[in-house]
Formats: structure tokens, sequence, C-alpha cells
């Protein structure tokens, strides 16, 4: 059991399209998030569930760089205003 949870969200939102795009996925640190549906707010978390990074995201497509935060599994959760969306992320 992990010391800390990451709340679970609806992945069932309108915050992105169905053709939502993360990727590469492993990646060696940059990701594109590809066709939101409008304005979000991205929090990148460790795997011990801290946030190491918030971003907001105005355009339909976006590059992250996790390069600097070294190898692990992230969470990536994109929140817009009619809902949210989470995904995990592998960093080689």
């Amino acid at each position: 059991k992990t010391a800390y949870e990451i709340p679970k969200r609806d992945w069932s939102s309108d915050v992105c399209s169905s053709d939502l795009s993360i990727s590469p996925n492993p990646t060696d640190g940059v990701v594109r998030i590809e066709k939101l549906s409008g304005p979000a707010s991205v929090e990148i978390f460790n795997a011990l569930g801290q946030t190491v990074r918030r971003q907001e995201i105005n355009e339909p497509s976006s590059t992250i760089d996790l390069s600097e935060f070294g190898s692990g599994i992230y969470l990536i959760d994109i929140t817009g205003e009619s809902g949210s969306f989470q995904t995990k992320v592998i960093v080689r």
C-alpha cells in the first residue's frame, strides 16, 4: 500500500474529445497532449503522489517536458470546466 493515494477522477468527461492523445508513452521526457476541447489545467504527480508541476493549457495541443523529474511513472491529471481525465506516463 502506498503512503499517499492520488484521488480518483471521473474518466468520462468533456474536458477532452474522445480522440485525446498523450504521446509518446513511454517517453524520454517530452509528451504531447492533443485534441483538448477547451482550456484546461494540467497537474503532474510523481509516484509518491507529490505535485511536481501545474500548468495551464489554452490551446487544443501542447507539450510538457518531464525530463527534469527523472525516470519513473507520473500521473497526468487534466482538469477543465466540465470534468477531468487522468493517465499514467512512463519516463525512461
